[in-house]
């Protein structure tokens, strides 16, 4: 392989890095290659002593990310003794206030938690007493045809079969909106447990 080949094949992989840190890397290639000739190696032959283009890049790019790992790690800023020592005498200071306000915020969203349970479970009932008045209704009907009451029968039987078909029609969205009720609970419940 040539130089030119294997600087431009070295170039190409190395695209992850800034524009200086790829110049930087190519000199020193370029260097090494022709202190290598000078030595009395071919083109070829230096080229080949510094490994294959892909390996050189991958060399480069894990000690461009080591570097930028350690610059990171000695330019964050350290906490000093100080800082976290105010820290825990405002929290102590604060105790009077943050407290009973915490306490307040947890019962309010708790009793919206219950009021909202319980709305939910009267929709409930209700719909299963109008479930069971239906049924109940039809029951009914029966009756006064034997008794030889038609009007009535029918007029029970036609409420009665309205109920049910308008308990029947709300039966999916109302079993749709609690499995998602419960879902999105569980879900939530999950999330305050992990930041706890």
């Amino acid at each position: 392989m040539t130089e030119k080949k294997f600087l431009k094949e070295l170039k190409k992989r190395l695209k992850g890095l800034d524009r200086v840190e790829v110049e930087r890397s190519l000199a020193f290639y370029r260097e090494l290659i022709a202190d290598k000739r000078e030595e009395g190696m071919t083109e070829e032959q230096a080229v080949a002593s510094c490994g294959l283009p892909e390996a050189v890049a991958a060399d480069i790019l894990s000690a461009a990310s080591e570097e930028r790992r350690e610059r990171a790690y000695w330019s964050a800023p350290k906490r000093d003794k100080k800082e976290s020592r105010l820290k825990l005498v405002l929290l102590i200071v604060g105790f009077p206030v943050w407290f009973p306000l915490s306490v307040a915020a947890i019962s309010v969203v708790f009793s919206l938690a219950v009021a909202v349970a319980s709305v939910l479970l009267a929709l409930c009932v209700a719909w299963a007493a109008v479930l069971a008045g239906s049924v109940i209704g039809f029951v009914a009907s029966l009756f006064s045809f034997a008794t030889g009451d038609a009007a009535l029968g029918l007029m029970e039987m036609g409420t009665s079969m309205m109920l049910f078909a308008g308990t029947m029609a709300l039966f999916m969205p109302i079993k749709t909106f609690f499995l998602w009720l419960f879902k999105e609970g569980k879900r939530l419940w999950r999330g305050v447990r992990r930041r706890v």
